[in-house]
């Protein structure tokens, strides 16, 4: 005999089959989460839950996550010039082969970018020294 299969919360999954007794004629072995009913006809956008007597039927939920909140682009900046920033400390060791003097300008003006008139939107980058 067909029965109604149901999850652990009620919920219809599906169609199963439920065995003739061996030692009682007539009698049918429920497996368990299912129930003798009729399959539901469940409408678009829902889901079929077993309440005991019958069905009810609750509309799917989806949960949409939020657009994340766009970056400002101070921060977008500000984070492009620490990557510069970054990139060039091995300029400022006492040994490095390079003209530490304009390495300490580039890095000057690099960290007084957020000082100019068009800051964050436009930046005038400084040229890195050769």
């Amino acid at each position: 005999m067909k029965v109604i299969q149901l999850d652990e919360k009620g919920y219809f999954v599906g169609t199963t089959v439920a065995e003739e007794s061996p030692l009682e004629p007539g009698v049918y072995l429920m497996p368990a989460n299912t129930v003798d009913a009729d399959v539901p006809s469940i409408p678009d956008g829902s889901v079929a839950k077993w309440s005991g007597s019958g069905w009810v039927f609750e509309e799917i939920i989806v949960d949409v996550e939020p657009e994340p909140e766009p970056i400002a682009e101070e921060v977008v900046v500000r984070g492009e010039r620490d990557d510069l920033l970054q990139g060039s400390d091995w300029t400022q060791v006492a040994d490095a082969p390079v003209d530490q003097a304009a390495w300490a300008a580039y890095r000057q003006a690099l960290r007084d970018i957020t000082q100019q008139d068009g800051f964050p939107h436009e930046v005038v980058w400084p040229e890195k020294p050769v």
